[in-house]
């Protein structure tokens, strides 16, 4: 489940890193901005382990289709309704080269909103 917490702006990390620099404590910094004093002690260990304010990249694995390559899927979709995932599967195997499993393909049109329910 994702987390419901916002990250802290880059804006706000300056203004936590500039008032550590003039000295102020966890706590005054955390009263200042409106954050707990564990936020604001993450922002500063971070700041002088990397000498960065910004967020490090996000990991995970990169989508196997580019943008490109799904709007076609959807614009063929759109064109002829009655379309399998496992021939959408198969014309990107033709098309672009790449395998993707008929999971992959309901994904992407679930995402876009295609539902396989009959009217």
């Amino acid at each position: 489940m994702a987390s419901k917490r916002k990250e802290i702006s880059v804006d706000e990390r300056n203004i936590i890193i500039k008032f550590w620099q003039e000295g102020k404590s966890n706590q005054e910094i955390g009263c200042l901005v409106g954050r707990s004093h564990c936020s604001i002690y993450t922002v500063i260990k971070n700041f002088k382990s990397t000498g960065i304010i910004t967020s490090k990249a996000r990991s995970g694995r990169p989508p196997k289709l580019t943008v490109r390559e799904s709007r076609s899927i959807l614009s063929a979709v759109k064109k002829n309704p009655r379309l399998t995932a496992l021939s959408i599967a198969q014309d990107v195997q033709e098309r672009f080269a790449k395998n993707i499993s008929v999971v992959t393909a309901r994904r992407i049109l679930r995402w876009a909103g295609f539902h396989s329910r009959v009217a």
